[in-house]
């Protein structure tokens, strides 16, 4: 059973706001990730520990990202060119 062409065009326009509402989320991630993740986890409904132990993970998430970037690029610098 083949779904019906409206839905094929309501689900492709579905598709497409979600894709944009995240590229506009992920914007602000990368201007500042560490801000943009503290105002996320703040507007969650969470005790406030959970918020700060939330947060305490996803800076270290961070970070680590941070250093493994730092890595593969000097990887990429050894790199022959």
């Amino acid at each position: 059973m083949q779904p019906s062409p409206e839905y094929v065009i309501a689900k492709r326009l579905s598709d497409e706001l979600q894709e944009k509402k995240f590229d506009s989320k992920m914007a602000s991630f990368k201007v500042d990730p560490y801000k943009a993740s503290k105002k996320n986890i703040d507007a969650m409904s969470v005790t406030s520990n959970d918020h700060e132990l939330l947060f305490e993970i996803v800076a270290y998430l961070l970070d680590e990202n941070k250093e493994l970037k730092k890595r593969v690029d000097q990887l990429e610098n050894k790199l022959p060119k």
